[in-house]
C-alpha cells in the first residue's frame, strides 16, 4: 500500500468505516464532525449522488406584508375591554359616583329643591286642572268699584 493523499482536519480522526459497494470512506471525527471522502471515477453512487445536483430553488413569496403584531395585555391604553361578568360589572358601577347615584324620583305635591311639580303628564291634563282653581276676570266690571268694595268692609270691619 502507498499513501495517495494527506488531508488536513480539524480534529483527529475517531472511526473510519470504509464501504466497499460503494467505494468511500466515512470518517468520524473527535469534534462530532463526520467526513465523506470519495473519488469521483472510482466511486458509484452514495455521496455522488446529490454531489453534483443543483440546488432546489425555493418559491420566493410574490408579495411580503408587514403584519402587525399584537400583544394583548402590554400597555393599559391599548388594552381592549373584555366582557365583564354582571358581579363585577355592578361592582365597578358602585365604585363610580356618576353611576351609583340615585334618579331623582317624580315630585309630588309642591316643588322642592329648586324642582317643579308636574301637574300632569300631558299640556291638555295640566290646562285642565288649572282651569277650575284660577279665578276668571269679567271684562264688564269695574276694576275701581271692586277695590272700593273691599276698602267699604274694612272700614266698617277693621279688625
Amino acid at each position: 500500500m502507498r499513501e495517495v493523499l494527506r488531508l488536513q482536519l480539524p480534529s483527529p480522526v475517531a472511526r473510519i468505516i470504509w464501504h466497499a459497494r460503494l467505494n468511500q470512506l466515512l470518517a468520524g471525527l473527535a469534534c462530532g464532525e463526520v467526513r465523506l471522502l470519495y473519488d469521483a471515477a472510482y466511486s458509484h453512487h452514495g455521496a455522488l449522488l446529490g454531489a453534483f445536483k443543483a440546488a432546489l430553488a425555493r418559491p420566493t413569496p410574490q408579495g411580503l406584508t408587514q403584519a402587525q403584531v399584537l400583544t394583548p395585555h402590554a400597555l393599559p391604553l391599548f388594552r381592549e375591554e373584555r366582557p365583564r361578568s354582571s358581579r363585577k360589572r355592578l361592582e365597578k358601577a358602585r365604585k363610580n359616583p356618576v353611576l351609583s347615584q340615585r334618579h331623582d324620583l317624580p315630585v309630588t305635591g309642591p316643588g322642592q329643591a329648586g324642582r317643579i311639580a308636574s301637574t300632569g303628564n300631558s299640556l291638555s291634563s295640566n290646562i285642565l286642572r288649572n282651569l277650575g282653581t284660577t279665578k276668571r276676570v269679567d271684562d264688564n266690571v269695574d276694576p275701581r268699584e271692586a277695590i272700593l268694595k273691599f276698602a267699604k268692609k274694612a272700614a266698617e270691619n277693621p279688625y
